[in-house]
């Protein structure tokens, strides 16, 4: 997580010092700082703490991760034995070349359409879900070194190449019925209860698959590195972030610090020591915005080499790093609270209404 630099935006935005009242008076509060900078830094400094505290959490050991329980197991082991009954019964058929029975394996229309729309949902859910997750996984596994979770990454992976055997079967089967009771196929009756014996084959294949991988899931144990994408950004984003950080160097060098120097300048010659350290302070504080910004650059470099796959970071590394940059972020926002607190309660003594240039040294 990259929190943006506010604290900047209340410290530069004092580039003009308001001037002062038209007789000698003390200013309270001369730079303008209000409780919205406050809660603002301090809501910063909660959002730096949180994700400390969050990645402070992973990498340590969690069994069962994808959270699959025994009644997953129960289920594939009941519908894998289903199918092994439905083949031996279509399996009989052939072997007697009896098929009276054979109208219990023929779907109507109403049963093809319904077939047709719940297979045709899990090709999606196939593509679009199920193996780009597990196909992450195993990345994920393959970065950690983890023998065991990349054989369990592995096993599932070929067990959806399974299902994809099976899907493909089913919905060719549901448009070879519909040929069939339309009396549009040229398909025999031996012809179709072999097809269905084949088809409830895949059914077996991928469930006494999942029966044998499953246990294995469970009994897996991981780090947990859940939460980790949340710290990554895109590509298209690190460049837009590069950009932002860049330009805040760039506004540190040219206009912040030396607008803060010159202040810290006035506030030596007037004698006022409250001043005095409220600017030191304030220096201070933009020294280590320039060094947080200098590692949150550094940090989005490492990230576009390991999102690209080209990083031999492992995922402990990555998650020590965005630690480290999450205790920078609170040290300064920490910091930022105090300086902000201070300009506030800060009193400057003005004499006429000649602005800064009618301050009492």
């Amino acid at each position: 997580m990259v929190l943006l630099a506010a604290g900047v935006l209340c410290l530069a935005s004092c580039e003009n010092t308001p001037a002062g009242p038209p007789r000698a008076a003390v200013v309270v509060n001369p730079y303008g700082f209000g409780q919205l900078d406050l809660a603002y830094a301090s809501w910063a400094l909660e959002l730096a703490t949180a994700a400390k505290d969050t990645l402070e959490t992973m990498g340590e050991l969690k069994s069962n991760i994808y959270g699959f329980v025994q009644r997953d197991i129960d289920y594939a082991d009941s519908v894998a034995q289903a199918a092994a009954s439905s083949q031996a019964s279509l399996q009989q058929m052939l072997d007697d070349g009896d098929f009276s029975d054979v109208g219990d394996f023929i779907p109507d229309q109403f049963q093809i359409d319904g077939g047709f729309a719940y297979w045709e949902v899990q090709q999606v859910q196939l593509d679009s879900l199920d193996s780009p997750y597990w196909e992450g996984q195993r990345e994920l596994a393959m970065a950690s070194s983890n023998v065991d979770w990349i054989e369990v990454c592995d096993l599932v992976l070929g067990s959806l190449d399974t299902r994809q055997t099976m899907v493909d079967s089913m919905l060719h089967g549901l448009a070879a019925d519909e040929l069939f009771i339309h009396q549009m196929s040229g398909e025999t009756v031996r012809q179709l209860v072999a097809r269905k014996t084949r088809l409830e084959q895949t059914i077996i294949d991928y469930h006494e698959g999942l029966v044998l991988i499953l246990p294995l899931a469970i009994e897996l144990q991981l780090p947990d590195w859940s939460g980790l994408e949340n710290f990554l950004l895109s590509e298209s984003q690190i460049e837009v972030s590069t950009a932002y950080w860049n330009a805040e160097l760039d506004s540190l060098e040219l206009s912040r610090i030396p607008y803060w120097e010159g202040q810290l300048a006035l506030a030596r010659d007037s004698g006022n020591s409250f001043w005095v350290q409220f600017c030191e302070h304030t220096v201070s504080n933009l020294g280590m915005f320039e060094e947080l910004a200098g590692s949150v650059l550094d940090g989005l470099t490492l990230d576009a080499v390991f999102i690209g796959g080209g990083s031999e970071e492992s995922l402990q590394e990555v998650v020590s790093r965005k630690t480290e940059l999450a205790s920078q972020e609170i040290d300064y926002y920490s910091d930022l609270v105090d300086v902000i607190s201070e300009g506030i309660a800060l009193g400057i003594l003005f004499e006429s209404d000649l602005g800064r240039d009618g301050l009492r040294y």
